[in-house]
């Protein structure tokens, strides 16, 4: 049976995590990872495994490479991401605004948008267009910036979780070994790899044809939530095969893999631009960068520069796992704030602090109604949440409120127009006072009389 994932499923998959699922034909991760095709370029990872780890860089050197421009852009990315294949590209990523502002711009053209169908082997059905990633390459505009490792390079976005399909890799949390040569130890989500596995035949002939292959341009890999754990371990395989993989940002990324995994991002992938392998940015008491459990063997990547709003305050959290940053939580804030649809849909970085899962426009319309877009969807958001419950005392409130405002500006109104109302009696009443005198004036003059 087939079954397509219709646009119409979209609100009720606004809270969603994110992710990409790219699925064809049985394959194990024997066949790409760790083939023996991929053998010479997994001795090419290995070789980078040499002498200690990387020194451990203070907060300052950490964030002294940290842009934050170059998160807002990968957040734009990203975010174009959830249009799936409708996306108009031209007019959306070709033309990404905080790409321009990070130093570098999307080159036109070259945008290539991969939707592929899912298979679930359980239940044997397929997924139409359920999973989306974008491939492009991208060419420096300021030689300042720093966070711009070449003159050009490709860049690789993953879509989050959008739709039944996503979920079903969701659920798939079991630890499987990585099948990466140069990572010894390593075991990553089970369904993360099978993107990546699935993904791999489309993607690195892409990459090879354009410049940014082994041992070429620098890539940079980015994604939300799923999307994020998925990019992480896309980045250890491309590392793996020899790939040039620039320091990339992941958002709000659920874990993806065990301790000797993470041992092998800070090793091997921060080898290529040290101190930092990856950054993994966090957002206020988002719950989802905390799953799945560590409990379950699994460990969070160097180095978390989590988020603390309003204020945006930014932290670098030394240990992957600290309890004060993505796994912080306060019973004391506002309901909004331990919401998933605030804390994990509407972030700092993200392009009118609105990330995943909703764009109503994608690229379609015109300049005016796009911004209205962006006004209907940010209220939207807001307004959804702290959920359902939360939903409809919020709803209640805002009426109220609104009510409230409406009828003290009648009652404005009506006061305004009761003061000029009585102005104008009073001054009718003035006016017939004095035609009633002249009146009278008139009259004496016929008779005669003296005017007084």
């Amino acid at each position: 049976m087939t079954r397509t994932q219709p646009w119409a499923h979209l609100a009720l998959l606004l809270p969603l995590l994110c992710g990409r699922v790219a699925s064809e034909g049985d394959q194990t991760p024997q066949a790409v990872v760790g083939s023996p095709a991929a053998g010479p370029a997994g001795a090419v990872g290995q070789a980078r495994v040499v002498g200690d780890p990387n020194p451990e860089p203070t907060d300052e050197e950490v964030l002294a490479v940290f842009d934050k421009d170059m998160a807002r852009a990968m957040s734009e990315l990203t975010f174009w991401c959830y249009c799936g294949p409708s996306l108009k590209t031209e007019t959306t990523v070709e033309q990404c605004q905080n790409c321009k502002t990070a130093g570098f711009e999307v080159t036109p053209g070259s945008v290539t948008a991969l939707s592929l169908p899912f298979h679930d082997a359980e239940s044997n059905e397929t997924y139409e267009d359920a999973n989306f990633m974008l491939l492009g390459k991208w060419r420096r505009l300021d030689p300042r910036r720093q966070a711009i490792p070449a003159q050009a390079g490709c860049f690789l976005a993953i879509r989050g979780t959008f739709n039944e399909a996503n979920w079903i890799q969701n659920a798939k949390s079991n630890l499987t070994d990585a099948g990466m040569p140069s990572c010894t130890g390593c075991t990553v989500r089970q369904g993360y790899l099978d993107i990546v596995l699935n993904a791999k035949p489309h993607v690195l002939p892409w990459l090879d044809a354009h410049g940014c292959g082994v041992g070429g341009a620098p890539i940079f890999v980015t994604g939300h939530s799923l999307g994020g754990g998925t990019a992480a371990i896309f980045i250890a395989a491309l590392t793996d095969l020899g790939y040039t993989v620039a320091l990339s940002y992941i958002l709000e990324a659920t874990r993806s893999g065990n301790q000797a995994y993470s041992d092998y991002f800070s090793k091997v992938v921060a080898a290529d631009h040290p101190p930092v392998p990856v950054f993994r940015l966090t957002n206020d008491a988002d719950k989802v960068p905390r799953h799945p459990s560590t409990d379950k063997g699994y460990s969070s990547l160097h180095y978390e520069i989590y988020s603390h709003p309003p204020s945006s305050h930014l932290e670098v959290c030394r240990v992957p796992n600290d309890p004060k940053c993505a796994q912080y939580y306060d019973t004391n804030s506002w309901w909004y704030r331990n919401s998933l649809f605030i804390t994990h849909v509407v972030v700092w970085y993200a392009p009118g602090r609105f990330q995943a899962a909703m764009q109503p426009m994608c690229g379609r319309g015109d300049p005016i109604s796009e911004q209205l877009a962006w006004w209907y969807a940010g209220w939207f958001t807001n307004l959804m949440g702290g959920g359902y419950t939360h939903f409809v005392w919020t709803a209640i409130l805002q009426a109220l409120l609104l009510l409230v405002c409406c009828s003290a500006c009648v009652l404005a109104c009506v006061g305004l127009c009761c003061v000029r109302g009585r102005k104008s009696r009073e001054f009718m009443a003035d006016e017939d006072d004095e035609d009633s005198e002249d009146s009278e004036d008139s009259e004496d003059s016929k008779d005669g009389l003296p005017t007084p």
